[in-house]
């Protein structure tokens, strides 16, 4: 499971799987990123020194 949620200030992303914590983020900003086959989305500027952190690909059939 993969919850997003933004107040304001930044974007926060909880996952987990089988209810069990993975990880969290807490990133300023998410960028979009599209290229010829693909579109990448990168959380941008997040706490606690993870930097940049890509979020998801989607990728085209072009």
């Amino acid at each position: 499971m993969e919850k997003h949620s933004y107040d304001r200030k930044s974007l926060h992303v909880f996952r987990s799987i089988d209810k069990e914590f993975i990880e969290e983020y807490q990133c300023e900003t998410i960028e979009k990123q599209t290229g010829e086959s693909e579109t990448i989305y990168m959380l941008k500027q997040c706490a606690d020194g993870l930097g940049d952190v890509e979020l998801a690909t989607v990728r085209s059939n072009k």
